[in-house]
């Protein structure tokens, strides 16, 4: 999805600490987190994100790591970059731990070390990828130092180029900033939300030039429940879309042919719905077949991508991620004359669209007009039209052949999700 893609940004906006160490500091008290000064880490960014006209981009950034507690030592030795192999390339131009007396210690390149990004047992992210940076000789007071380089293609939509940058206030940044820098031609919205952000913009004949700054300020402590940074932490947005409704259309131009339906998948609608004259009737056999028959395989959309492969791969395989089940549904509906449009939703506890627009979304499903019903052919214990609880009261994306529309997914009805439970036992003559 991440992040989709979601949760590509955020991990993005997480990278330069390690989670181990993230869990001490969030854990300590909260009298000890008034101010940077008094954390037992701190962290600096300094990037420089060139935009190029064909939705291509090259990022330089230095990342500053200070280590002031013995404790942190350990964890913060290690420090993960991620990246999307196919989509993005990156080296590690320079790593070096910076001694308290201003001595720099060389990374040794053989400690650098690149491997997947595993997920949970369900989840699997295929091009996922992150550089280990070891750093050598740290101790509390050093300062770990690294630069790296990415190059972004325009892979997801081809043409196009989005970015958020979210800086949660429960790091402690001891100084941030970003510049963006596009063609003066290319229509780039670039915009500061949130407060202790600002952005002084610098034009020449040929270039626009955003200096955006993060002033460092009170350490607010994370509330259990609290819903995603996107929704609530100062960020950065950097798009070249106008609105969702064109998100939709470049999504849709490019997932629409893949839902059409073949003879077999034709030949398959009329089986599964043998019999049935009702029409949510067929559409409700349909989701029971999917769900019984094409086995889910998280693939995580930040990872592969937003475009499905075709209908009849999907039902060769017998397996397969969200957009990929959505586009075999939405096949078989369409063989029996049931109009769906394909749906783009955040199952985090994401509940608003940025401004502009970014691709924040994780997880395909289905709406079907006629029925006014969303579907969600992955939620397999699920009755007809139940969706995951991540996906209810949610803002969303539909495509169809009639365009693109943002929509939202209404609340949950508690009634709707009532569990019946039947045990029967069998006791035989000889049990004690």
């Amino acid at each position: 999805m991440n992040t989709l893609m979601c949760r590509k940004c955020i991990a993005a906006a997480g990278q330069i600490a390690g989670l181990v160490a993230m869990a001490i500091f969030l854990a300590m008290p909260s009298a000890i987190a008034q101010s940077q000064q008094q954390w037992p880490i701190t962290f600096s960014v300094d990037k420089h994100l060139m935009v190029r006209a064909d939705g291509t981009a090259t990022t330089m950034e230095t990342q500053r790591v200070k280590v002031l507690a013995t404790a942190l030592v350990g964890p913060a030795s290690q420090q993960h970059v991620q990246f999307t192999d196919g989509e993005e390339k990156l080296d590690i131009i320079e790593a070096y731990t910076e001694k308290a007396d201003g001595r720099k210690v060389p990374v040794d390149p053989a400690s650098i070390i690149t491997q997947g990004v595993s997920g949970s047992e369900n989840m699997y992210r295929p091009d996922r990828k992150e550089r280990v940076i070891i750093f050598p000789d740290v101790q509390a007071g050093d300062t770990l130092v690294w630069t790296s380089r990415t190059e972004t293609l325009s892979k997801q939509f081809p043409g196009h180029f989005s970015r958020v940058e979210v800086f949660s206030r429960s790091r402690p940044y001891a100084w941030v900033r970003i510049v963006v820098e596009a063609p003066l031609d290319l229509d780039l919205h670039v915009k500061t939300l949130g407060p202790r952000l600002t952005d002084t913009i610098e034009e020449t004949s040929s270039v626009r030039r955003h200096i955006i700054t993060l002033t460092p300020g009170p350490i607010a402590q994370e509330e259990p429940g609290a819903v995603s940074p996107i929704d609530r932490e100062p960020m950065v947005l950097v798009s070249t879309f106008k609105s969702y409704q064109e998100i939709g259309l470049v999504w849709g131009a490019m997932v629409l042919p893949k839902a059409a339906f073949t003879p077999e998948i034709a030949a398959l609608a009329n089986e599964i719905t043998r019999g049935i004259q009702d029409r949510k009737s067929q559409a409700i056999a349909i989701d029971a077949w999917m769900k019984r028959n094409i086995r889910y395989v998280a693939i995580d959309m930040a990872a592969e991508g937003y475009i499905p492969r075709d209908a009849p791969t999907v039902l060769r395989h017998k397996f397969g991620d969200c957009k990929n089940k959505a586009t075999l549904m939405a096949a078989l509906l369409e063989a029996k004359g049931i109009v769906s449009e394909l749906v783009l939703v955040n199952t985090t506890d994401v509940y608003s669209l940025p401004d502009p627009p970014t691709s924040v979304f994780d997880h395909a499903i289905l709406y079907l007009p006629e029925f006014d019903q969303y579907v969600d052919p992955t939620a397999a214990l699920s009755a007809f039209g139940i969706l995951q609880p991540g996906s209810y009261d949610k803002p969303v994306m539909r495509a169809s052949a009639r365009g693109a529309k943002v929509a939202r997914i209404p609340a949950m009805k508690p009634e709707e999700h009532v569990t019946h439970v039947r045990t029967l036992i069998n006791v035989a003559a000889d049990e004690p």
